[in-house]
């Protein structure tokens, strides 16, 4: 048993409860959402449809699946054009809720359609976020031999590297890359040791900008 989805072991696409599902679903609400305002004199319920499903063909299939399946209990095994068809005639349904209402009082589609995603939005909720705390440490003068990144191999200043609490370090740009693609809710590790991630010491205000106070997916930086 595995989920296609985050490839998790521990569960099927259809118990997956990543919050990347409710940040795709999101994307695609305020996508549709300025469709709409664009087009909202000019068009009829068969142009948005159409544009609706253009905008969703650009969407990569995992993605679409997830959604059908995580919100509309769809098949896991249909295919994208399924998908598309499905989540488009979803936005058209809540189009005719404010059909009859003026442009400037509409309320963005994505705030709308997201009430109705309680499945995701209550099993995210009760998700704790992994703290990492941002120790400031002022480089030592006499440490200014460049040392290289672990990850990118770019050489560095000693004062701009970021080092772990296991001691390992890596350029500023990386870190917060791996941060930003950290999608399981587990806490992140080390790029070369695989220890968890509890703090980061930074050399300088600049670097310390970079994290603190940022959120990630299912990671809080904090002082």
């Amino acid at each position: 048993m595995s989920c296609s989805f985050c490839r998790s072991r521990s569960h099927t696409i259809r118990l997956c409860n990543s919050l990347r599902i409710r940040l795709i679903y999101q994307d695609l609400c305020f996508s549709l959402d300025l469709i709409v305002r664009i087009h909202w004199r000019t068009a009829n319920t068969a142009i948005f449809r159409s544009m609706f499903e253009n905008a969703l063909q650009q969407v990569t299939l995992i993605n679409l699946k997830v959604i059908c399946v995580r919100k509309f209990g769809e098949s896991a095994s249909k295919s994208k054009h399924f998908y598309v068809k499905c989540l488009g005639e979803h936005f058209i349904r809540r189009l005719y809720i404010y059909w009859n209402m003026d442009i400037d009082e509409l309320e963005p589609l994505g705030n709308t359609f997201e009430e109705d995603d309680v499945s995701i939005s209550s099993n995210i909720s009760s998700r704790n976020t992994q703290k990492i705390n941002v120790i400031v440490e002022p480089a030592n003068n006499t440490e200014k031999e460049n040392q290289d990144c672990a990850i990118c191999l770019e050489s560095e200043t000693y004062s701009n590297l970021v080092q772990l609490n296991c001691s390992h370090t890596f350029c500023s740009s990386c870190i917060a890359s791996s941060f930003a693609n950290h999608h399981n809710d587990t806490r992140p590790t080390c790029a070369l040791c695989r220890g968890q991630i509890h703090s980061l010491t930074v050399r300088n205000s600049k670097i310390n900008n970079v994290f603190i106070n940022k959120t990630y997916n299912y990671i809080t930086i904090v002082s």
